[in-house]
């Protein structure tokens, strides 16, 4: 019963902080990679990954349609960058920000690629490339949304469902 507290815990701390943006872990980048194209790509998707949603109101449909095909464009924008730039330092961090885009659109109502936000969650929870922090909030919010998702309506069987999830 202790790590079923532990995780929750964790889980409503990760909840309770603002978003963290993907960090370098401060290792050396590829010299090959250091193209005008390639730094120029990778400021573009930074800002467009941090253009956030603060003081806006997503209570409506059209806002909340309008935030789903954004979050959606960061997404894809992330993972055109990581294909384009496969050896790149900064790949991890474009993943991290493809995975924390599609989840943040699920949240919205998106189910088109519950499959790839899976796989990135996956992949992401040993990505030397990010800090352990980042790592931790994106796993955290992948079961958040899973647990969020299940029909349960009472208070104990959504706790019950960090376990199954787990």
């Amino acid at each position: 019963m202790g790590s079923v507290l532990r995780r929750t815990l964790c889980v409503a701390l990760l909840l309770a902080t603002p978003v963290v943006q993907a960090q370098s872990t401060g290792e050396p980048e590829n010299p090959l990679d250091q193209s005008s194209d390639a730094e120029q790509d990778w400021q573009s998707l930074q800002s467009a990954a941090q253009a956030g949603t603060a003081g806006r109101d997503l209570t409506s449909g059209t806002a909340r349609e309008a935030e789903r095909a954004r979050q959606l464009d960061v997404a894809e924008q992330a993972l055109s960058f990581q294909t384009q730039y496969a050896t790149h330092a900064k790949r991890g961090e474009a993943k991290a920000i493809e995975a924390l885009a599609l989840l943040k659109a699920a949240s919205l109502g998106d189910r088109t690629f519950d499959a790839r936000r899976s796989q990135l969650v996956g992949e992401l929870r040993g990505e030397p490339a990010l800090t352990s922090t980042m790592r931790c909030e994106i796993v955290a919010r992948y079961k958040n949304l899973n647990v969020a998702q299940l029909p349960w309506t009472a208070r104990a069987e959504r706790v019950a469902g960090y376990t199954i999830t787990a």
